[in-house]
């Protein structure tokens, strides 16, 4: 499924398997594990300024240097004074 212009995310090891034959994206990160909210929690949640949101890039998303990463992103955040 895509993700606005730039990301794709799958479920399945379907995007996994396609890479290994040459035939995937030309980036991949792997992420496992779970969250769950209930309907309408994340919304709220983000609605009430319990997570700070930002837009992704190639650069964030696919960095190497996760410390970075992470001053760039708390860098983007826009604060409503």
């Amino acid at each position: 499924d895509r993700v606005g212009t730039l990301f794709a995310v799958s479920p399945t090891v379907d995007t996994l398997i396609a890479t290994v034959r040459g035939k995937g994206p030309a980036k991949m990160r792997i992420f496992f594990g779970y969250a769950g909210w209930g309907p309408g929690q994340l919304e709220q949640e983000v609605d009430s300024g319990s997570w700070a949101v930002i837009d992704a890039d190639r650069d964030l998303v696919f960095s190497d240097d996760a410390a970075s990463v992470w001053r760039a992103a708390r860098a983007r955040i826009r604060v409503d004074l």
